[in-house]
């Protein structure tokens, strides 16, 4: 039989890794073992075969390893900390504090080399020293709660457990709320078989606050859910589980937020989360919109819930007038706290017509947009355009010169330049009712030589031609419209920027654009006919929505 390993021992390496989190150890050993025979992979090799011994409490194993560890990758700080940890179990103080010192001396930051030599000075009745080494780390660690529990995971990945209590006990003395301390605190107890103190902290833990504790280390998994072995009802340690299994292992994490759910129907967040899962991973906009209707029913106050509920009251086809009421009436005083809520509310307001109120809150609030998005701007003209329009309508031609003037003077930069050619051919036909001929003639010819290439803004360009008598160029815009709207599919390289834009609004545009074309060419009943059917798609499509009523 002719034996046979890989060329390299970077799969060797990694399975003996994986087999250590399945607590496969005695499988793991023998793939180390073997992986060191490779010059690459020498060093962490046996650096793992040194953690698996301190794990066995054979502390003289450990230490032969991690100096063969040593001999090839001689500054590496992780395997002289492990070192200098191993030779304080021997026994050996002196040596272990030289070591540490001299790591200190190459790393002015490191945690390790201190806490040891706290603990070492600790052994040798050096109160004082070691107090004034504790004071130092501690300001080195700035009471930073993930420096902590990474720290203390340093620690307990070794079997080291009582220094993994001892690390994270520091912030518990500091009255720290942080959840997952709690619950690390009840693991390592647990791997100390105490049953009884692993029962206290486990409890702690779940009563702590859950702001801004979202798990993401691997050895979390480990934990919450020996949480979940001691307290089965613990609806916390199942949401955060779900959080951290979610990205690669949704149906998991589903799992347990309903079961979470389920312990405490009043908690958003989980609601909220299988809200989002019922839409990212069960394509159900229906079943996403009833489970953000139920976390909006518990906390009203949440700006991005708010945001969400909203996108996903959208998605499922909810008229705009509906999605106001459920959830933006009299919650201006929430909306207003983060910039992408209030300017969902804005674009309903302008749909629902309140066109004044919107320019108001333009003209007094702050915005702060994201890299790409062009919601602002898009406001800002739209609801400039529309009471111009409104104006127009009431006989009110300065008026609506006036705001339409307002609109174009909007820095719209290079991307969405091409609604100009609107801007300037409306303000043509309010210069005609204000018999400023020349002033309307000057408009449709700025308006004519905007380039509207693959946009809506042919059907403008396209009446400004004819304005102009140039019935041939008019025929060519609207053909345009017509050609955009039969090339369903196609790639759109801003698509990227337009992640909330679902199928059906955007089949309801390709709707939009045919009913622009037909409208230009005078087919007035198809073109109302094509607005409908966008209007039914998209019940917040502003335009079709205008085009219909007008």
């Amino acid at each position: 039989m002719r034996y046979t390993r890989p060329k390299d021992s970077d799969a060797l390496y990694y399975l003996g890794v994986v087999q250590r989190r399945l607590h496969k150890n005695k499988e793991a050993y023998g793939n180390f073992y073997d992986a060191t025979w490779n010059a690459g992979w020498h060093a962490p090799a046996y650096h793992q075969l040194a953690e698996l011994d301190c794990e066995n409490g054979d502390y003289e194993t450990a230490l032969e390893h991690i100096d063969r560890a040593l001999s090839t990758d001689v500054n590496n700080l992780k395997a002289l900390s492990l070192k200098v940890v191993i030779m304080r179990k021997l026994g050996m103080f002196e040596k272990a504090q030289d070591l540490a010192e001299r790591i200190m001396e190459k790393d002015l930051l490191d945690y390790q080399s201190r806490n040891e030599l706290y603990r070492i000075r600790k052994e040798l009745k050096q109160n004082r020293l070691a107090e004034a080494i504790l004071d130092e780390l501690y300001n080195i660690m700035q009471d930073r709660v993930q420096s902590y529990i990474e720290f203390a995971t340093v620690y307990s990945n070794c079997g080291f457990y009582e220094e993994a209590i001892d690390i994270l006990s520091r912030l518990e003395e500091k009255e720290n709320q942080f959840p997952m301390v709690y619950y690390y605190l009840g693991y390592f107890w647990s791997k100390l078989n105490d049953r009884e103190k692993a029962q206290q902290y486990f409890a702690i833990a779940q009563l702590k606050p859950h702001l801004y504790c979202f798990p993401f280390r691997d050895e979390s998994v480990e934990v919450l859910n020996e949480a979940i072995n001691y307290y089965p009802d613990d609806a916390m340690a199942c949401y955060y589980l779900g959080n951290l299994y979610y990205e690669l292992q949704p149906e998991k994490a589903i799992g347990l937020w309903e079961k979470s759910q389920a312990i405490d129907d009043g908690f958003y967040i989980v609601q909220r989360n299988l809200a989002l899962a019922a839409k990212e991973q069960q394509d159900d906009p229906v079943k996403a919109a009833n489970l953000y209707g139920e976390a909006f029913a518990n906390n009203n106050e949440d700006p991005r819930l708010m945001y969400e509920y909203d996108i996903a009251l959208e998605q499922d086809g909810i008229p705009p007038k509906d999605r106001y009421e459920k959830v933006f009436r009299d919650n201006r005083y929430i909306s207003q706290q983060k910039s992408s809520t209030f300017l969902r509310e804005i674009e309903l307001l302008i749909f629902l017509g309140q066109y004044n109120e919107v320019i108001d809150i333009l003209n007094t609030a702050e915005f702060v947009e994201s890299e790409g998005s062009r919601t602002l701007r898009d406001i800002f003209l739209d609801v400039h355009i529309l009471r111009s329009l409104q104006e127009y309508q009431a006989g009110n031609y300065e008026a609506a010169a006036g705001d339409m003037k307002t609109a174009l003077d909007y820095p719209i930069g290079r991307w969405g330049s091409e609604r100009r050619a609107q801007m300037y051919y409306l303000l043509g036909t309010y210069y005609e009712k204000l018999a400023d001929n020349a002033a309307a003639e000057d408009c449709y010819e700025k308006a004519i030589n905007e380039i509207a290439d693959r946009t809506e803004y042919h059907y403008e360009k396209g009446l400004a031609f004819r304005k102009l008598r140039q019935s041939e160029n008019s025929r060519k815009e609207f053909n345009a419209l017509l050609e955009m709207a039969d090339r369903r599919g196609e790639a759109d390289v801003f698509r990227s920027f337009e992640a909330a834009s679902t199928g059906s609004a955007r089949l309801a545009r390709n709707y939009y654009l045919r009913g622009l074309a037909y409208l230009g060419m005078e087919r007035n009943n198809e073109a109302r006919a094509q607005f409908a059917r966008a209007l039914e798609l998209d019940p917040a499509h502003l335009w079709a929505s205008y085009r219909l009523n007008e």
